[in-house]
């Protein structure tokens, strides 16, 4: 499975790193302990014509 959050902007994303993250990332390690692995990875959508 893959998970893929979009957020509007940088300042969207930079707060629900700050304030979602966390405690999101705690609940999934705990469930699913040994079980995955992860990486984290910042992109931007490029708009073509």
């Amino acid at each position: 499975y893959c998970m893929q959050y979009i957020a509007e902007d940088l300042d969207k994303y930079n707060q629900y790193k700050e304030h979602f993250s966390t405690a999101l990332r705690s609940k999934h390690d705990k469930k699913f302990e040994g079980k995955f692995v992860n990486f984290r990875t910042l992109m931007e959508f490029i708009e073509t014509r």
